[in-house]
Protein backbone atom coordinates (compact mmCIF):
# COMPACT_ATOMS: atom_id res chain seq x y z
CA UNK A 1 0.00 0.00 0.00
CA UNK A 2 2.67 2.59 -0.07
CA UNK A 3 3.68 2.87 -3.42
CA UNK A 4 -0.18 4.37 -4.24
CA UNK A 5 -0.27 7.44 -5.97
CA UNK A 6 -2.13 9.23 -3.58
CA UNK A 7 -0.95 9.50 -0.13
CA UNK A 8 -3.83 11.00 1.12
CA UNK A 9 -5.53 8.75 4.42
CA UNK A 10 -8.95 8.33 3.14
CA UNK A 11 -8.13 7.87 -0.30
CA UNK A 12 -5.41 4.85 1.51
CA UNK A 13 -8.26 3.67 3.26
CA UNK A 14 -11.08 3.68 -0.09
CA UNK A 15 -8.44 2.00 -1.74
CA UNK A 16 -7.72 -1.03 0.56
CA UNK A 17 -11.47 -1.74 1.44
CA UNK A 18 -12.02 -1.75 -2.78
CA UNK A 19 -9.34 -4.76 -2.50
CA UNK A 20 -11.05 -6.85 0.61
CA UNK A 21 -14.70 -6.26 -0.66
CA UNK A 22 -12.71 -7.54 -4.27
CA UNK A 23 -11.39 -10.43 -2.26
CA UNK A 24 -14.49 -11.15 -0.38
CA UNK A 25 -16.17 -11.69 -4.19
CA UNK A 26 -13.42 -13.78 -5.45
CA UNK A 27 -14.04 -16.26 -2.31
CA UNK A 28 -17.97 -16.56 -3.02
CA UNK A 29 -17.61 -16.69 -5.97
CA UNK A 30 -15.50 -19.74 -5.77
CA UNK A 31 -17.96 -21.28 -2.87
CA UNK A 32 -20.56 -20.99 -5.17
CA UNK A 33 -18.43 -23.08 -8.13
CA UNK A 34 -17.51 -25.37 -5.89
CA UNK A 35 -20.97 -26.09 -4.44
CA UNK A 36 -22.05 -26.44 -8.58
CA UNK A 37 -19.44 -29.16 -9.01
CA UNK A 38 -20.11 -30.88 -6.11
CA UNK A 39 -23.75 -31.09 -7.29
CA UNK A 40 -22.36 -32.32 -10.31
CA UNK A 41 -20.19 -34.90 -9.31
CA UNK A 42 -23.24 -36.11 -7.25
CA UNK A 43 -25.80 -36.79 -9.91
CA UNK A 44 -22.76 -38.33 -12.15
CA UNK A 45 -22.81 -41.02 -9.16
CA UNK A 46 -26.26 -41.13 -9.05
CA UNK A 47 -26.58 -41.50 -12.53
CA UNK A 48 -23.97 -44.39 -12.52
CA UNK A 49 -25.92 -46.46 -9.64
CA UNK A 50 -29.49 -45.29 -11.28
CA UNK A 51 -28.85 -46.56 -14.80
CA UNK A 52 -26.73 -50.32 -13.20
CA UNK A 53 -24.41 -49.21 -15.55
CA UNK A 54 -21.20 -51.53 -14.44
CA UNK A 55 -23.88 -54.10 -14.71
CA UNK A 56 -25.55 -53.24 -18.26
CA UNK A 57 -22.12 -52.23 -19.90
CA UNK A 58 -19.57 -54.19 -18.23
CA UNK A 59 -15.70 -54.65 -16.48
CA UNK A 60 -14.74 -51.92 -18.34
CA UNK A 61 -17.55 -49.55 -18.08
CA UNK A 62 -15.45 -46.96 -15.71
CA UNK A 63 -12.51 -46.57 -18.42
CA UNK A 64 -14.73 -46.17 -21.37
CA UNK A 65 -16.93 -43.63 -19.49
CA UNK A 66 -13.64 -41.39 -18.46
CA UNK A 67 -12.88 -41.72 -22.21
CA UNK A 68 -16.38 -40.83 -23.81
CA UNK A 69 -16.55 -37.80 -21.12
CA UNK A 70 -13.13 -36.63 -22.06
CA UNK A 71 -13.84 -37.02 -25.88
CA UNK A 72 -17.16 -34.66 -25.01
CA UNK A 73 -15.54 -32.16 -22.42
CA UNK A 74 -11.96 -32.24 -23.89
CA UNK A 75 -9.59 -30.04 -21.22
CA UNK A 76 -11.49 -30.77 -18.21
CA UNK A 77 -9.92 -32.20 -15.49
CA UNK A 78 -11.15 -34.67 -12.80
CA UNK A 79 -12.95 -37.33 -15.31
CA UNK A 80 -10.81 -40.58 -14.64
CA UNK A 81 -12.00 -43.53 -13.89
CA UNK A 82 -10.74 -43.65 -10.43
CA UNK A 83 -12.79 -40.22 -9.94
CA UNK A 84 -15.75 -41.50 -11.41
CA UNK A 85 -15.50 -44.39 -9.10
CA UNK A 86 -15.14 -41.52 -6.25
CA UNK A 87 -18.26 -40.15 -8.05
CA UNK A 88 -20.61 -43.30 -7.29
CA UNK A 89 -19.03 -43.55 -3.88
CA UNK A 90 -19.82 -39.76 -2.94
CA UNK A 91 -23.54 -40.60 -4.29
CA UNK A 92 -24.15 -44.00 -2.13
CA UNK A 93 -22.72 -42.29 1.01
CA UNK A 94 -25.09 -38.93 0.32
CA UNK A 95 -27.77 -40.68 -2.09
CA UNK A 96 -30.61 -39.23 0.82
CA UNK A 97 -32.06 -35.93 0.37
CA UNK A 98 -28.95 -34.96 2.90
CA UNK A 99 -27.13 -33.48 -0.10
CA UNK A 100 -28.62 -29.76 0.16
CA UNK A 101 -27.41 -29.35 4.09
CA UNK A 102 -23.76 -31.14 3.27
CA UNK A 103 -23.21 -28.89 0.37
CA UNK A 104 -24.19 -25.76 2.51
CA UNK A 105 -21.80 -27.02 5.52
CA UNK A 106 -19.45 -27.55 3.42
CA UNK A 107 -19.77 -24.29 1.87
CA UNK A 108 -19.68 -22.79 4.98
CA UNK A 109 -16.07 -24.66 6.07
CA UNK A 110 -14.55 -23.85 2.80
CA UNK A 111 -15.28 -19.85 3.29
CA UNK A 112 -14.22 -19.81 6.39
CA UNK A 113 -10.70 -21.54 5.49
CA UNK A 114 -10.71 -19.17 2.49
CA UNK A 115 -11.31 -16.41 4.90
CA UNK A 116 -8.08 -17.60 7.18
CA UNK A 117 -5.86 -18.29 3.78
CA UNK A 118 -6.50 -14.62 2.73
CA UNK A 119 -5.53 -13.34 5.95
CA UNK A 120 -1.95 -14.78 5.16
CA UNK A 121 -2.04 -13.76 1.02
CA UNK A 122 -2.45 -17.49 -0.19
CA UNK A 123 -4.80 -19.03 -2.39
CA UNK A 124 -5.81 -22.53 -2.57
CA UNK A 125 -8.23 -24.56 -4.25
CA UNK A 126 -11.05 -27.05 -3.55
CA UNK A 127 -10.25 -30.90 -4.88
CA UNK A 128 -13.16 -32.68 -5.10
CA UNK A 129 -14.29 -36.03 -5.02
CA UNK A 130 -11.08 -37.78 -4.67
CA UNK A 131 -9.91 -35.84 -1.19
CA UNK A 132 -13.16 -36.36 0.32
CA UNK A 133 -12.64 -40.46 0.33
CA UNK A 134 -9.14 -40.13 1.41
CA UNK A 135 -9.63 -38.80 5.11
CA UNK A 136 -9.94 -35.15 4.43
CA UNK A 137 -12.49 -33.59 6.38
CA UNK A 138 -13.45 -30.91 4.03
CA UNK A 139 -11.57 -31.82 0.95
CA UNK A 140 -9.21 -28.88 0.88
CA UNK A 141 -5.55 -28.60 -0.43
Amino acid sequence: MNQLIKVDEEYRKWIEDIGKRYKQRQIKASVSVNQEMIGFYWSIGRDIVEKSAESKWGSGFFVNLSKDMRTILPGVQGLSSSNLRYMKKFYELYSDPILPQFVEELQSVVYKEYRNVLRNGLMFQIILPHQAFHGASHGLV
